[in-house]
């Protein structure tokens, strides 16, 4: 029932640090993604201000860089994503094999308690069997 119980255990630990690490990336994903909307947003300003103005050959210049920036956070996003299902598989496999570790414990559980009840059983038969000789 102990190794049962260390299992159990073993098993709580290890979905916990699976649900911090996909909180992790979740967290870090809402950024890049907050991150992404930010340079959107300033390239429209961008190209609102310096459309048609003599600036426009550095407009170009700049939207080339963001466009490389913008394509290394979809990239990053993407890898979290992949991540994240990763880890939720992960999860869902951990959380399985601790609920064949919490049944088991339950069945060995109900075994040790029918046995303790046969035994009560029989020696509350015995004693009341041998009653009649004692009185």
């Amino acid at each position: 029932m102990k190794s049962l119980n260390t299992l159990i255990k073993f098993n709580k630990i290890k979905l916990d640090q699976i649900l911090v690490e996909i909180k992790k990336a979740e967290e870090e994903k809402s950024l890049l993604v907050i991150q992404a909307k930010n340079l959107a947003e300033e390239v429209g300003r961008e190209i609102e201000n310096y459309r048609g103005s003599e600036y426009s050959f550095i407009l170009e210049n700049y939207l080339e860089h963001t466009n490389k920036i913008q394509s290394k956070i979809k990239l990053q996003i993407g890898k979290l994503n992949f991540n994240i299902d990763n880890h939720r598989k992960a999860l869902n496999q951990q959380y399985t094999e601790l609920k064949k570790y919490e049944i088991a414990r339950q069945n060995k559980q109900k075994q040790e308690d029918l046995k303790i009840q046969k035994i009560e059983t029989k020696f509350l038969d015995e004693f009341g069997a041998n009653k009649f000789f004692y009185n």
